[in-house]
């Protein structure tokens, strides 16, 4: 049964919600922002008035209009709408601070509202003085489902509009380095999201923040440029993509490897060819650009990579010919004996390369020019990847990495493992 007071604090709660609905739906009719401001400063009393009564600052209800928050956040969201216009932060900021402040020493839970912590909405509401002021006390930082610098991305390239934002970005790292932090359910990061909205302000504040330009997301395998290039990966529609030239060309002198492939399997042409948000001479230009990158790519010589420089010796290798004559054997069975050795030695990665420079005859010494065409890199290659196929029938199991290093797996249920990561 309620008690007297507790009726009488139900009654003041729905004066305030009678207050706010009226606000929440009027406001935008007022254009001048002293209207704005003048609209809502009984809102202001009465906040003032339901904090500094004790009442419940969690209460999150359906009868307040606009999406579910508690009631002390909704409040303050709504006064900050009346400088909707104002691309100051300082000013938003004086506006709400005493309110906000009287809000933070009452405790206020900061509980998730659905996927995001109640910075991340501030920032989805555009409300950056609110996301400014609460993110150093806000618990749930780090551990909502959609990163609150995900939620941070605008799709605007208004210059003011944007320094706001990336000041509120700048407090958040105060609290928050993570920048790459990803969505739960796809694996999107912040930069993805710029990406796709070709915000270029907001894609240099990100990667001068460590993110990464070529990750790739938990869903369609697609990395940053990606996004921007193909609505259909799920960041928003063509419309938002309207400074995508800017945004590739960005991207790809940050460092975005053109060459990565998502799930689907289209190469950056492909993915070219296809994109709808590319129109006339841009999209005619990165068909050249690709053509070109493609033809540069196959008339330069192949860059060597060796994992193991140094750590094995010409030396070691003419003592395992002479142990073992493994050199005479049959390709697989030559391949079985030398990574034996490697593992011996505690050596469980390396590449082609590495293998392909063990058994030349420059490095170890060995007479094999009778079947020095059997060991050149390529082939060295074709045959460790039999292996790693289970096209050869030898005693070790390799796995394959996508950037060409081997791995020794010591038996099935390891290998699964690694398969997975």
């Amino acid at each position: 049964m309620m008690t007297g007071s507790d009726l009488h604090d139900e009654e003041n709660y729905r004066v305030f919600r009678k207050l706010f609905n009226e606000i929440y739906w009027n406001l935008g009719n007022f254009t001048k922002k002293a209207e704005r401001v003048s609209a809502v400063e009984p809102l202001r009393d009465l906040l003032t008035q339901y904090i500094s009564a004790g009442l419940d600052l969690d209460r999150i209800d359906p009868k307040l209009e606009g999406a579910e928050r508690p009631v002390w956040l909704a409040g303050l969201l709504l006064l900050e709408k009346a400088l909707c216009k104002s691309n100051k932060l300082s000013e938003r900021i004086k506006f709400i601070e005493q309110e906000t402040q009287m809000a933070l020493e009452a405790n206020p839970s900061f509980a998730l509202v659905g996927s995001n912590s109640l910075t991340g909405f501030s920032c989805w509401a555009q409300s950056w003085g609110l996301s400014s002021l609460i993110a150093g006390h806000d618990i749930n930082l780090k551990n909502s489902d959609v990163p609150t610098y995900f939620a941070c991305v605008i799709n605007s390239s208004e210059p003011k509009l944007n320094t706001m934002a990336k000041e509120v970005m700048d407090e958040i790292y105060r609290h928050d380095k993570d920048v790459d932090r990803p969505t739960a359910l796809s694996g999107r990061t912040a930069l993805m999201r710029a990406a796709a909205h070709t915000n270029s302000e907001q894609i240099n504040w990100l990667l001068g923040h460590n993110a990464d330009v070529n990750r790739k997301d938990y869903k369609a395998g697609a990395t940053p440029i990606m996004h921007a290039i193909n609505r259909y990966f799920g960041i928003g529609d063509n419309n938002i993509r309207r400074h995508l030239r800017t945004t590739l060309d960005l991207l790809i002198e940050r460092g975005a490897d053109i060459y990565l492939k998502p799930n689907t399997g289209e190469d950056f042409g492909e993915l070219i060819r296809n994109c709808k948000a590319l129109k006339g001479d841009d999209k005619k230009y990165y068909k050249e650009f690709w053509k070109q990158q493609k033809k540069d790519v196959e008339s330069s010589p192949p860059i060597k990579k060796y994992l193991l420089e140094g750590s094995v010796t010409g030396k070691e290798i003419r003592q395992l010919q002479s142990d073992t004559d493994f050199l005479l054997f049959p390709t697989p069975n030559l391949l079985n004996t030398l990574i034996f050795f490697l593992v011996d030695k505690g050596i469980t990665q390396f590449t082609s390369d590495d293998i392909a420079r063990m058994v030349n005859q420059d490095f170890h010494g060995y007479d094999v020019s009778f079947v020095s065409g059997k060991y050149t890199a390529k082939k060295m290659r074709d045959y460790l990847n039999r292996i790693v196929t289970g096209a050869d029938d030898v005693q070790v199991d390799l796995y394959l990495s996508e950037d060409g290093v081997y791995t020794v797996i010591a038996d099935g249920a390891q290998k699964n493992v690694v398969d997975t990561q």
